[in-house]
């Protein structure tokens, strides 16, 4: 999508890539069963991934602009969860939960779509990420 809006040719190329990837089109090394992929660097681990694509990353948190340039991407939410706590260890700052309350006084104003709203039993089975 952002190579087609935005003309950026690379873009386009690196999901051409993960397309063929998904589609089983990419050829495996027959010594060690692992795709052979030219894109992209290895990394060793969730350390490694982040100092690579957020580099200086306790310096720059507060820029936007900077925080938009890179991306990690994710096939499950506890892979998700895990880089975010690990991110957040890194950054300065003090630490802050705020809670809420999860009770609708009227059922019609739950959020949700009209013929189907969300109902408070669903709230409880949200997962929050916390460190």
């Amino acid at each position: 999508m952002r190579s087609h809006i935005q003309g950026d040719l690379s873009a386009g190329h690196f999901a051409n890539k993960l397309l063929k990837i998904g589609y089983g089109k990419v050829p495996e090394d027959s010594s060690t069963g692992l795709i052979i992929m030219p894109c992209g660097q290895i990394v060793n681990s969730p350390d490694g991934l982040l100092s690579k694509v957020y580099p200086n990353i306790r310096q720059n948190f507060k820029d936007q602009d900077w925080l938009s340039q890179g991306a990690i991407l994710a096939s499950r939410n506890d892979v998700v969860e895990k880089l975010n706590v690990t991110i957040q260890k890194q950054l300065p700052g003090k630490e802050y939960a705020y809670k809420s309350i999860d009770c609708i006084l009227n059922d019609d104003e739950a959020p949700g779509k009209d013929d189907e709203p969300m109902k408070i039993e669903r709230f409880g089975k949200l997962k929050l990420f916390a460190t």
